[in-house]
């Protein structure tokens, strides 16, 4: 064993946690990951609190993703004036490319100004050979006022089709069912009349031979929520390789409010929104009761709301997952990076800040940010890791909008036998700055873009020193145990922004779990610091490279000095790497 039994990474299928799709990533970039539903995995470890006892004046900071200068693929038919996320995008290694099913919503003057944001809402269609450059073929398979589009599947009149799950299984025999797809549909289409209820959120299986023509399998009336029905509009479902079915869903909670309670413009109209989870192990036939698996702490303040499904991807010791946070106050959703490390029932979000930034309001990505279901590894270069969203140029609400106000004021004229009814605009601030205000919760049309953004696959977040500076900061691991002759790996950046212009760098010490003292040869100022940016440092002492002899197993305390630690591997003589 590596370390105590509480941090174990499993090792069988037996033992693996119920929840996220769960993979063994082994050396190199995994891109199938055994089992159905083909996603992805990454061959990297995140730190995770689960990893340290001790913390002093060291803190959480993530890596800021780098986005493209320009969408990678605008608005160009009259059906996909909106190119929306809520869909899945991943390499097809069947034809060898990028392939995305997204939705997209036409231009207002066919779903007019009276109908709501999610109007007409369609499942489209694009591939890439280099996931920058995409094409949308113009198929017959749903026309478009008599011409071809890339549209796949539609409903009639303003109805919405959305949170298209993709999965591909090369292997499948059955040709036709090698690609599957749920999607969550407001209205039965007419081929599944006999199947499904005629209105309400529902989710809906089809299968196809080529990603393209869809085949009606069957419906999954049945959900996790009250009552067993699907209470979300935001879900997206991934698969276990033993082919049960997980369900990550927005939905209200059994009770209470967000810290600081709501801002009268709140998403929710004086509710909340929160992550549950659900599992069903017969093909969606029955599902568990959804379960909370992530709400709002202290440092969330009012306003804070989830307002989508978390996207994921496998790493070696966790699921990392893309967290859409809704601000009621700016009216803005940005992506904040998360970890689970007991298969999505949980959630630890290492910053509350949005891991990828703005660009000014008013342009693509400005105003809010929809992500695609997974997190899509580069195929030609395997160290990037990108996260495919849609970026909206506007707000989510009108909030400066007083035409509320003042549609009730003409009213209360003409009724006036209704007296003094409905609302009213507020002025707020005083003398000069003062500005209308309409406290009426409202919803914008989205008009968004595909656009990426790109971390290094092994770098997410760190561990950083808290004031930074010259001041350091220090964690303490839990203990690891049967580690002795095991070398120490760490994947630590420095820079050298200080007054002194000196670089940082990262020392260790060892301690015997027993005394907390630390080991003789292997304390502090007998640590070789590491200096340089490196990936895989091997940290040395003047006792050695190698763990010392220790009955009770080891702690570790890193020393962090204008440095950023990302992970740690504690390795055997042979064999391979362990992350705690």
């Amino acid at each position: 064993s590596d370390s105590t039994d509480a941090h174990r990474m499993p090792r069988s299928r037996a033992s693996r946690p119920r929840g996220i799709p769960w993979v063994v990533a082994v050396a190199g970039l995994v891109l199938v990951g055994g089992g159905r539903g083909e996603d992805p995995s990454i061959n990297s470890t995140v730190l995770t609190p689960a990893h340290f006892r001790s913390f002093h004046l060291a803190t959480w900071a993530v890596d800021f993703g780098a986005v493209d200068d320009e969408p990678l693929m605008y608005p160009q038919y009259p059906w996909d004036e909106e190119i929306g996320g809520k869909g899945t995008i991943l390499w097809d290694p069947m034809d060898n490319m990028y392939k995305a099913w997204y939705i997209s919503q036409p231009g207002i003057e066919y779903t007019t100004y009276n109908s709501s944001e999610g109007a007409s809402r369609m499942i489209t269609y694009a591939t890439s050979k280099d996931g920058v450059e995409w094409d949308r073929p113009m198929l017959d398979i749903v026309p478009w006022n008599g011409t071809s589009s890339n549209i796949l599947l539609k409903l009639d009149g303003s109805s919405e089709v959305s949170y298209a799950c993709v999965f591909i299984e090369p292997n499948e025999a059955n040709i036709s069912r090698r690609y599957e797809m749920l999607a969550l549909l407001s209205a039965r289409p007419d081929n599944f009349k006999d199947k499904a209820p005629a209105k309400g959120q529902v989710i809906y299986r089809y299968f196809s031979s080529d990603g393209m023509h869809w085949i009606p399998e069957n419906v999954i009336v049945a959900g996790p929520c009250h009552g067993g029905t699907w209470c979300s509009d935001s879900l997206y479902i991934n698969k276990l390789p033993n082919g049960s079915l997980v369900a990550i869903l927005k939905h209200g909670p059994p009770s209470g409010a967000p810290p600081g309670g709501f801002v009268p413009f709140d998403i929710a109209a004086g509710g909340a929104r929160w992550i549950f989870t659900s599992v069903s192990n017969d093909n969606g036939l029955s599902w568990s009761a959804a379960e909370l698996s992530l709400s709002p702490d202290w440092r969330d303040g009012a306003g804070f709301q989830v307002i989508s499904s978390i996207s994921s991807i496998q790493a070696n010791n966790a699921v990392v997952g893309w967290l859409p946070v809704f601000h009621s106050l700016s009216q803005t959703i940005d992506m904040q990076l998360c970890a689970s490390t007991d298969g999505g029932q949980s959630w630890w979000r290492p910053e509350r800040r949005s891991a990828v930034a703005f660009k000014e309001l008013g342009y693509y990505g400005g105003g809010m940010m929809w992500p695609y279901r997974l997190f899509v590894p580069d195929q030609a270069d395997p160290t990037k890791l990108h996260a495919y969203f849609s970026g909206c140029q506007g707000r989510h609400a009108d909030i400066h909008s007083t035409l509320p106000g003042e549609r009730f004021a003409e009213m209360r004229e003409e009724w006036v036998s209704y007296g003094a009814w409905g609302y009213t605009n507020v002025e707020l601030g005083s003398k000069a700055s003062k500005e209308l205000y309409s406290p009426i919760k409202s919803t914008n049309w989205f008009r968004g873009a595909l656009m990426r953004a790109t971390w290094e696959v092994d770098r997410l977040w760190a561990l950083i020193p808290a004031a930074g500076g010259d001041i350091p900061g220090q964690a303490i691991t839990v203990t690891h145990s049967n580690v002795t002759g095991y070398t120490l790996i760490v994947n630590v950046k420095v820079h050298n922004q200080t007054r002194s212009r000196r670089l940082g760098e990262l020392t260790v010490e060892v301690l015997d779990a027993a005394t907390a003292n630390p080991v003789p040869g292997f304390e502090l100022e007998s640590c070789v610091a590491v200096g340089s940016d490196s990936h895989r440092s091997v940290v040395t002492w003047k006792g050695g490279r190698t763990m010392p002899p220790s009955t009770a197993g080891v702690q570790l305390r890193f020393v962090l000095l204008r440095a950023r630690l990302y992970s740690f591997q504690l390795c055997p003589p042979v064999g391979d790497c362990v992350s705690p």
